[in-house]
């Protein structure tokens, strides 16, 4: 039900991103612990070395965490190569997220670059434009990094390129504030402290630690009320068991406000939300409209009968490695689901948000992020994989769709009572509009007031990453007022 994972990733691609210095020109391999709320939730590595093709650099991170006492995992893997003149020649990025890994492959061309993703033994491939204005590869801005340290300098910026994110520069300056030492399991470690600020999460604090040298002694990343901290150690203490701490339940949020006393009838109801600072998106997307208020807060109200004028574009139509549309076991599974069905879109649709719901047998919160092609082999998953299943049943059947993040009103879960929960769901393009369509409801109702709307994402690839970063600011500390709702 709930999409935690949102969080994790977007953690997750902010401390790669970050990356460490290292001394110009050397061959490394740094091990790290990484700790999610003072627990440890896995562990991170990574590399620089010199080969035949040239400069290779490359991450990885593996979290273990507990959903609602399931456990799942999370994790992410990146190579980046480069001449030793920093030219760009390939990345590339394995994201296990479900359980079939999804490796996506950039190689840069003349012309732009060329996209290949593999998912389940299918490949997309897509060209897309190199990236505008000037950036620098991996090598190069660890080398600047180190250099600008060595100087004594105050602010470092770097603009650079990663295969989490695509093509789309990533921004980050560094803030030197003062040397200190800093403890790293038992030792003392003289050290530069730095706040860093990065595009990728604007407004959110992190603050880092690197040795006189430049190497990342520990990275501190909060994101929303949560916390991930990342300390420098050995292989063998960085590979040992983690804690798997149990976190889905301190995203929950309890409204205030008017009581919600039958949520799967209501059809129109009104929000506040706030975030203590944080930035809300004020989404106005199927049933629900939404407006950004003076003093930062947003109002959302959401009526069942609202029509919007969002319009569709290919890639609500397109197949990718998480929503594959023309998948062979997709096209069984859409047939199926449609067999007798009137040839009206919208009974169509209703017909495939049923089937999906009767179809995932296994509700399971131990699944991480399956693609819809995984989906459809398993039959297992929650919210996240109801959706992307959803997705492309709609799409194989000619029908416009895309994915939503939000959230969802819940009388008991997991141990909570009356409480929202992050949640996904599809929207289907029907008779002009995007009509909202929850597969993880089991009544006739394809949907309910009761659900708040943050972001919307075909899912195309490359932009996986962009899409989970979004929820991150908010998760942990938002709040939420029923003005009304019936």
């Amino acid at each position: 039900m709930l999409t935690i994972r949102r969080w994790l990733v977007s953690a997750l691609v902010t401390m790669l991103a970050l990356g460490a210095a290292s001394a110009p020109g050397a061959d490394r391999e740094d091990w790290y612990v990484v700790e999610l709320q003072g627990q440890r939730t896995g562990w991170m590595r990574e590399h620089q070395r010199l080969t035949e093709r040239g400069w290779e650099s490359g991450m990885e991170m593996h979290l273990s965490f507990g959903r609602g006492g399931q456990r799942a995992t999370a994790g992410v893997e990146t190579t980046f190569l480069e001449t030793v003149d920093h030219e760009p020649i390939e990345m590339t990025m394995t994201q296990r997220l479900g359980n079939t890994p999804v490796t996506s492959r950039f190689v840069f061309t003349e012309d732009g670059i060329t996209l290949t993703t593999v998912n389940a033994g299918q490949e997309f491939t897509q060209t897309m434009p190199r990236p505008e204005g000037e950036w620098m590869t991996p090598v190069e801005a660890y080398e600047h990094i180190a250099e600008r340290l060595a100087a004594g300098a105050e602010e470092i910026r770097v603009r650079m390129v990663s295969p989490l994110v695509g093509p789309a520069p990533i921004e980050s300056v560094m803030f030197v504030e003062e040397r200190e030492n800093i403890e790293a399991f038992g030792r003392i470690v003289p050290a530069l402290r730095a706040r860093v600020e990065t595009s990728l999460t604007p407004g959110e604090r992190t603050v880092q630690w690197t040795d006189l040298e430049g190497r990342a002694v520990r990275t501190e990343q909060s994101m929303g009320a949560m916390s991930l901290t990342v300390i420098a150690a050995d292989q063998q203490l960085a590979l040992a068991e983690p804690d798997a701490p149990e976190i889905m339940t301190a995203t929950f949020v309890k409204p205030t406000g008017a009581a919600i006393e039958d949520p799967r009838l209501a059809t129109r109801a009104e929000y506040v939300l706030s975030a203590g600072g944080g930035e809300i998106p004020a989404l106005s997307s199927g049933a629900q409209e939404a407006e950004r208020l003076e003093d930062g807060r947003v109002r959302v109200r959401l009526d069942l009968s609202r029509v919007d004028d969002d319009p569709s574009g290919p890639e609500h139509l397109e197949s990718s490695s998480m929503i594959a549309a023309d998948d062979a076991v997709v096209v069984q599974l859409r047939d199926r689901a449609l067999e007798g069905v009137q040839e009206t879109p919208v009974d169509r649709a209703l017909a495939l948000r049923r089937f999906v719901y009767e179809f995932v047998e296994e509700k399971s919160l131990g699944v991480g992020f399956a693609s819809a092609s995984e989906v459809a082999r398993t039959a297992a998953g929650d919210c996240t994989e109801h959706a992307v299943l959803l997705a492309a049943l709609l799409r194989s059947a000619g029908i416009p769709s895309r994915v939503v993040s939000g959230l969802v009103y819940t009388q008991a879960f997991a141990g909570a009572q009356d409480v929202f929960g992050y949640h996904a769901w599809t929207q289907a393009r029907l008779d002009g509009r995007w009509v909202d369509l929850d597969p993880t409801l089991p009544g006739p109702a394809p949907f309910d007031a009761a659900h708040i709307a943050l972001s919307v994402t075909p899912m195309r690839d490359g932009m996986l990453v962009n899409s989970l970063m979004e929820l991150g600011s908010i998760m942990g500390r938002l709040e939420i007022e029923t003005v009304r709702i019936r």
